[in-house]
């Protein structure tokens, strides 16, 4: 699944054109595909995509727009996790020092 998600990532990097990488058949296939949950697989991928922010491998306004897409994706029903990174992403104003604390609250046995 990680490297599902990496992939995606890597497109919401490179997008000129305003297309989504990330649709509603996409998550579904993805998540049958990898027998995983909706609310895991969003888990996993905001991970993913906080990470890359906070690290500079996403501009603010392609992580806003992974965001989004996930958002959309999941049928607008986050996990926890996933909505906090989508309400730091998604207007593309959060810095890479606020992506690194989220990240920093979330782990196994975080309250995230």
């Amino acid at each position: 699944m990680e490297d599902a998600i990496a992939r995606l990532l890597d497109r919401y990097a490179t997008v000129a054109d305003g297309s989504s990488a990330l649709l509603r058949s996409d998550f579904l296939t993805l998540i049958q595909q990898h027998a995983v949950s909706e609310p895991h697989f969003c888990d996993a991928f905001a991970q993913e995509l906080v990470s890359r922010f906070a690290s500079g491998d996403l501009d603010a306004d392609r992580a806003a727009f992974a965001a989004d897409d996930l958002h959309a994706a999941a049928d607008f029903t986050l996990p926890s996790f996933a909505r906090r990174v989508f309400a730091l992403l998604e207007y593309g104003e959060s810095s890479p020092t606020e992506a690194r604390q989220l990240l920093e609250g979330y782990g196994p046995g975080s309250a995230a």
